[in-house]
């Protein structure tokens, strides 16, 4: 497995863990909106060469978005906002 293809999962894993924190803890929740909202959210992901690799590397503006109802998605997950999804 090549370090960019772990990195890669990685950073996944991160960001589904900030999902998960972000519908388990209001708190947190808030904290997160207001360094998603003021931007500096955004600077800490596109100041991150790691970050900015595996995204450039994926071709994520070429790739085609399906979307698919999950059945097994709880009410939590599908209420995360879409604004904290990475829109390419």
């Amino acid at each position: 497995m090549s370090k960019q293809s772990i990195t890669y999962q990685i950073l996944l894993l991160a960001l589904l863990g900030v999902v998960a924190a972000l519908v388990a803890n209001p708190a947190y929740a808030q904290e997160s909106v207001a360094a998603f909202d003021d931007g500096s959210c955004k600077t800490l992901f596109s100041s991150n060469q790691d970050f900015q690799s595996v995204l450039n590397s994926a071709h994520l503006k070429a790739r085609r978005v399906l979307d698919i109802d999950n059945p097994f998605l709880s009410a939590q997950m599908k209420a995360v906002d879409r604004r904290f999804w990475y829109q390419p």
